[in-house]
């Protein structure tokens, strides 16, 4: 008490202030007797989540030649080709919750593989592109049927599927001269991240000069 006296007066403090001071040491006092302060009475806790993906893709592809009514369109030097993979997927969602002050919290990464839900699934993607004497153009789409992979249960508590939203990008090539080349990409849908509520959907152009020399020059530059 000498000393907590001795420091009120260094410090100037005002009546009020020493009122504040006795009631928050008094406060304390009185959690600490009780133990409700106890760390094993703590709930911080963070929660992590994670996801693999092994996947081997069987593709197909196939050209034609002015290959449809109507492609006369594109003139005599037209083609077309289309591609698809059917793609085996096995992925695995992992989670888990920790308590910090936990005293089992060292076994946290064994026990978040442990407790991993796998899935065996197909994903599909498909591909379209034209050639002209001057241009290209092409159309991808990734995932189109939405693989879903089921979140596991932890402790009673049922974790989120993981969906592999589908992507679609299309691109155009100009070969205005022989060796240079501009293209346009654009997604024309919003791709999920792993951030929470953030999307990308990026729209590029591009361009290369070969230069005959053994070397290219590309420029290029993106934007979401």
């Amino acid at each position: 008490m000498e000393d907590l006296d001795y420091l009120i007066r260094q410090e100037n403090l005002s009546s009020s202030e020493v009122d504040q001071l006795v009631t928050t040491l008094n406060h304390i006092s009185q959690n600490t007797q009780s133990g409700s302060n106890d760390l094993d009475q703590n709930d911080t806790n963070i929660v992590m989540r994670g996801f693999t993906l092994a996947s081997y893709p069987l593709t197909f592809g196939h050209a034609w030649d002015r290959p449809f009514p109507g492609s006369y369109w594109f003139g005599e030097g037209s083609s077309w080709s289309v591609g698809a993979n059917i793609v085996p997927m096995q992925g695995t969602v992992y989670a888990n919750q920790i308590f910090l002050f936990d005293s089992d919290a060292g076994d946290f990464v064994s026990k978040t593989v442990e407790n991993g839900e796998r899935t065996n699934t197909v994903g599909l993607d498909l591909g379209v592109m034209g050639r002209y004497e001057g241009w290209q153009v092409g159309l991808v789409g990734r995932n189109l049927n939405s693989p879903t992979f089921k979140g596991p249960t932890v402790d009673g508590k049922k974790y989120a599927d993981v969906v592999l939203e589908p992507e679609v990008r299309a691109g155009f090539a100009w070969f205005p001269v022989r060796n240079v080349t501009l293209e346009a990409d654009l997604d024309l849908l919003p791709n999920d991240t792993l951030l929470p509520d953030y999307n990308t959907q990026y729209a590029s152009l591009g361009f290369e000069w070969r230069t005959g020399q053994q070397t290219d020059i590309r420029l290029g530059t993106y934007r979401n």
